[in-house]
């Protein structure tokens, strides 16, 4: 075979085998991408899935949260009912004395002593210089200070009442209870005036599940 034969030969063979190959590509390249594809969707279903879960979560923490800071509400209001009345009750014995001379930051038990003398001499109490039976629980002196231990609290039941036409202020009664909030301005008809620190819902929900199981007799606001 002459040289020219074999240079076309070849040149027939490799053009064969690049034309095979070529037309081998498209199909390689289509089937490249559609695993390309495919393996993508899988992650995007995954990380669908992910998201769908972190949305489901954060919708239940929402949930919790609101939950919670209802409970944690209820929570402190019953718990400032509870400081209230202990401390209504705890001071209902409690006894300001006035006129009794003393020093800047006299000592308590100075201060006690000079209380069971007044209470033997002044108002014949014949245990009261007997430290062992005097009925003074404890003795201590106010701060000198103007207005000292004095809260100053805007009535805010009898500036509403205050405020009423002449007809239904005269219907208007106000109630003492003993319990909270202690005192209630009844309107008449069975409506009372509800004032700021009134929260109905959860003082409703404190008195009904209470362990003090406070009774509503003792009550005069329909809550």
């Amino acid at each position: 075979m002459d040289v020219t034969k074999m240079n076309t030969a070849i040149t027939e063979a490799v053009q064969q085998a690049i034309s095979t190959e070529m037309a081998k590509l498209p199909k390689i390249v289509k089937q490249a991408v559609s695993t390309a594809i495919q393996e993508l969707q899988e992650k995007m279903n995954i990380l669908e899935s992910k998201v769908d879960s972190l949305e489901f979560r954060n919708q239940s923490l929402t949930s919790e949260n609101i939950q919670l800071k209802k409970d944690l509400s209820l929570v402190a209001v019953s718990s400032a009912v509870q400081d209230i009345n202990r401390e209504v009750y705890s001071r209902k014995w409690n006894l300001v004395i006035h006129g009794i001379s003393g020093a800047p930051k006299e000592e308590e038990a100075t201060t006690e002593d000079k209380v069971c003398q007044m209470g033997a001499e002044c108002l014949k109490i014949a245990s009261a210089q007997d430290k062992s039976q005097h009925p003074f629980a404890a003795c201590h002196r106010l701060s000198a200070a103007k207005d000292a231990g004095i809260i100053g609290l805007r009535s805010e039941l009898l500036g509403y009442r205050t405020n009423l036409p002449a007809e239904q202020k005269k219907a208007a009664k106000t109630q003492y209870s003993q319990a909270w909030p202690f005192i209630t301005l009844n309107l008449g008809n069975g409506r009372n005036f509800k004032p700021k620190f009134c929260v109905e819902d959860l003082v409703n929900r404190y008195y009904e599940h209470s362990a003090a199981n406070i009774d509503y007799n003792y009550n005069h606001i329909k809550l």
